[in-house]
């Protein structure tokens, strides 16, 4: 009884996946980026919005780097902020979520 769980193991082991390359582009390990750097990446502002329409840059507003990079550290569990009014505060703590 002991022999056939080991025979299944040995044809576990002989299973092979072929995967087109489509299915590896998507099953491939993606780069790590911080919120910052996924939002200059990705994120675009609507002209409805927003006199800066366009591409998002941190360069625009480098104190929300930090801000937004911060919230990405496993060990964050809160963050504080006091600021002045339409500072970027609310888009800074949306990005993360995207």
């Amino acid at each position: 009884m002991t022999a056939q769980p080991a025979r299944q193991l040995e044809l576990v082991r002989e299973v092979r996946f072929r995967f087109y390359p489509a299915e590896r582009r998507v099953l491939r390990r993606r780069q790590r980026l911080t919120s910052s750097e996924w939002a200059e990446r990705y994120l675009r502002l609507p002209q409805s919005v927003t006199s800066m329409s366009g591409p998002f840059r941190v360069g625009r507003t480098p104190y929300l780097r930090e801000i937004m990079d911060t919230r990405d550290l496993p060990h964050v569990r809160r963050v504080v902020l006091c600021a002045a009014p339409q500072t970027g505060k609310t888009l800074s703590a949306y990005i993360p979520l995207l």
